[in-house]
């Protein structure tokens, strides 16, 4: 009986015309499925780390050997900037282009680094706990300067920006070293 069954669907006889064709669309559907697949592994890669250096035309060895790559935990970023001082706390300087809105901030400024130590300027989103659990989020400021490096940034950054402002008198410059965390 199991025999009559597989010769009635080719074997020995090799495959009919109708199976061959159901072959056929079965391969071209598995084929443009994989593409439609691929792309949508791709677009979710990418979404976590934009560094990744996946495109549409990428394969799926390319898709697998970018895996261990993938950076998963919070985002920082770090870089030097200087200030020149001026009068009136007008001179900034605005970082841009982070690939995620910080929630902590910290720079540490001196005037004259090789001899003075540098000073320590801070602002973070920080939550309190009480009985009924944690409260949401608050811009705060970390450090006890009466004039922070920070103090054109009053709001918590929304975007991959922040803005550092020249503290000191407009004799001085600020040699800035800055940190900026998810």
């Amino acid at each position: 009986m199991i025999s009559e069954i597989l010769r009635d669907h080719g074997l020995g006889k090799g495959l009919n015309g109708a199976d061959k064709k159901a072959l056929i669309d079965a391969v071209n559907a598995a084929d443009t499925n994989q593409s439609v697949v691929k792309t949508n592994i791709i677009n979710a890669l990418k979404a976590k780390d934009a560094n990744l250096s996946l495109t549409n035309a990428s394969t799926f060895a390319d898709i697998v050997a970018s895996i261990p790559s993938l950076y998963i935990g919070k985002k920082w970023a770090t870089g030097t900037c200087t200030i020149q001082g001026a009068s009136g706390q007008t001179n900034k300087y605005t970082v841009t282009g982070l690939s995620f809105v910080p929630k902590t901030i910290l720079a540490f400024s001196a005037v004259d680094p090789a001899t003075n130590p540098p000073s320590f300027h801070g602002y973070s989103t920080v939550y309190a706990y009480n009985d009924a659990g944690f409260t949401s989020g608050k811009w705060q400021r970390l450090d006890t300067w009466s004039t922070s490096m920070f103090v054109n940034q009053t709001t918590a950054p929304t975007t991959g920006q922040f803005t550092l402002t020249n503290v000191s008198s407009s004799a001085y410059t600020d040699y800035i070293r800055w940190f900026a965390f998810e």
